[in-house]
């Protein structure tokens, strides 16, 4: 049998399409973006995706060491002249994946790819005293080398800001709210896939 009806048309179907939720991270060195990234992958199924972690990769192959002077110099070889070319490499991940965080967004360049793909973006920020006293903790050391992807961090364009001057941020208050409003968002996208809607051979209607 071929399925169709007496007047020869497929028959309806519903359809749903989940829509993931996609988050990108934004700011300055030390103000607490990784941490946040983690959370959002331990306790809210998100998958993490790190431009760090993709110029440390570059770094590597080429047999460069891993400090932040070298991973800036990676960044750029991979992004060869296109700022905007490390974001998309990180959404085509993502598209393979359900809803995903991508850590360490620094360029505008970046975030203005991102956000035209629909990814939500949020600015970690965190004091200067804060973020320096990671970064000697973290790197031995205060202070970034300067770099576009630092001056630039400042001025990422962002829907949400996220507070993270104190760590752990597994209890920070921000941080909880602002999970909410993306497992908000993300419940009413889900519910919005839910809504049958009936395939024909004409298409959707």
């Amino acid at each position: 049998m071929s399925g169709r009806d007496k007047r020869g048309r497929l028959p309806a179907m519903e359809v749903a399409v989940m829509e993931p939720v996609r988050v990108y991270l934004s700011g300055p060195a030390g103000a607490g973006k990784t941490q946040a990234a983690t959370w959002l992958c331990r306790r809210h199924g998100f998958t993490r995706i790190s431009l760090g972690d993709m110029c440390r990769a570059e770094a590597e192959r080429l047999g460069w060491p891993c400090n932040r002077v070298h991973l800036q110099a990676a960044g750029d070889r991979v992004r060869g002249g296109d700022p905007a070319r490390l974001a998309a490499m990180a959404l085509e991940r993502a598209r393979r994946l359900g809803d995903a965080v991508i850590d360490g967004v620094r360029l505008v360049a970046e975030a203005e790819y991102l956000r035209a793909h629909g990814v939500i973006g949020v600015r970690v920020e965190a004091p200067d005293a804060v973020r320096r006293a990671r970064l000697r903790q973290r790197d031995g050391s205060g202070e970034v080398p300067a770099h576009a992807t630092e001056t630039e961090a400042v001025m990422v364009p962002t829907d949400l800001v996220l507070s993270a001057a104190t760590l752990p941020l597994a209890y920070d208050r921000n941080l909880r709210l602002l999970v909410a409003r993306l497992v908000a968002l993300r419940a009413t996208r889900r519910a919005e896939a839910r809504r049958p809607r009936v395939l024909s051979q004409n298409g959707i209607r």
